[in-house]
């Protein structure tokens, strides 16, 4: 479980070292069933991960850009708010955050 959310800690990080700002991370699919998990994620990043409430994320995300493009929403922002709630929010634990010093690999 760590070493996924590490993994994806190294993908934040580089989006980080090319000015891309994330204020969150948006989550679906089976392990976010595992509060445990989403909490190693959210402490990881030092980012909240929210959860929708969507069985299948990646399906509800192809209609999405699908209704945008057709004209029935004016922005991707106003589809989603529509089409996706958020079921929870795991918020970093200060406890178990890690810095970046403290990660050999960056």
């Amino acid at each position: 479980m760590e070493g996924v959310a590490f993994s994806l800690r190294m993908l934040y990080e580089a989006l980080k070292d090319n000015n891309v700002k994330i204020k969150e991370i948006r989550a679906g699919g089976g392990g976010t069933k595992s509060p445990i998990w989403m909490e190693i994620f959210a402490s990881t990043l030092g980012l909240p991960i929210k959860v929708s409430n969507l069985e299948e994320p990646a399906l509800v995300g192809s209609a999405l850009l699908g209704y945008y493009a057709m004209g029935r929403y004016k922005t991707l922002i106003e589809a989603t708010r529509e089409m996706v709630k958020i079921e929870n929010t795991y918020v970093p634990s200060k406890k178990n955050r890690v810095s970046r010093k403290e990660i050999s690999i960056f």
